[in-house]
């Protein structure tokens, strides 16, 4: 099984993918008033799969990602991704 850590370095990798992606389009579109940090998390809720997002909730809410998860999903009809996520983060903090 994967650790923690690893879904940590996915959040990471992935991040700086979205960050490196909104630079560049504020740059193409001469965005002057857009905030790139505001930009790459809009690109990571569109894009990320469930390994980042599992680093996200490990990476900024610690030993509270499971219950922080939970609480963010329970009164939403869950996707596929996100009982893949929630069985995960189950896994871990078990």
């Amino acid at each position: 099984m994967k650790n923690k850590q690893y879904y940590i370095n996915a959040f990471d990798t992935f991040y700086d993918v979205c960050v490196k992606q909104a630079r560049q389009e504020i740059i193409e579109n001469d965005w002057t008033l857009v905030d790139a940090e505001e930009l790459a998390w809009e690109i990571f809720e569109d894009t990320a799969t469930s390994d980042p997002i599992i680093g996200y909730y490990i990476a900024y809410h610690k030993e509270l990602a499971l219950s922080t998860w939970q609480e963010n999903t329970a009164l939403i009809e869950m996707s596929e991704q996100d009982r893949e996520i929630d069985k995960i983060l189950k896994l871990l903090y078990s």
